[in-house]
């Protein structure tokens, strides 16, 4: 099911406090399927990309979306990836976007290309800006790591 093609059903108009079961509602209330991972994160994969969201502890809660690309590049390309970030955070600071080991592959083996976005909710936020959040990481996370990989060809 893909996060972008659904709206809330009803749930909070005015801006209130941001916690892991509010958010866990919201998503399940937008026909999000997520499952929960050990330590509380909400985790997907949604229109091709490995999601992971969490409400950061606060005052105020942070809202955290972070992407992971699904496929991994041969550690032969980390130069040419991180100058390929670099250079897109000159003119894309968002998502910020991150190289990672594959895990159990050692320094040797592949890496992945992931992204990270986050909202401040200090004010309180409504639903629909959590989804809105949600929806527009991964819009993001979706056009930088088309860019990264031509950037490879």
């Amino acid at each position: 099911m893909s996060v972008l093609s659904h709206e809330p059903d009803g749930g909070a108009r005015v801006p209130g406090p941001l916690d892991p079961s509010r958010l866990a509602r919201v998503l399940a209330g937008a026909g999000v399927r997520v499952r929960p991972a050990p330590d509380g994160a909400l985790v997907g994969r949604w229109d091709g990309v490995v999601v992971r969201v969490t409400v950061g502890e606060g005052p105020p809660a942070v809202l955290n979306v972070v992407g992971l690309l699904p496929k991994s590049f041969p550690s032969s390309a980390r130069p040419r990836l991180r100058e390929a970030v670099e250079e897109r955070h000159r003119s894309h600071p968002w998502p910020t976007c991150f190289l990672t080991e594959l895990p159990g592959e050692g320094p040797d083996g592949g890496i992945l290309l992931g992204g990270a976005c986050a909202l401040g909710t200090g004010a309180g936020v409504t639903d629909a800006q959590v989804l809105r959040h949600v929806r527009a990481s991964v819009v993001s996370f979706q056009e930088a790591f088309a860019e990264l990989r031509d950037a490879l060809r």
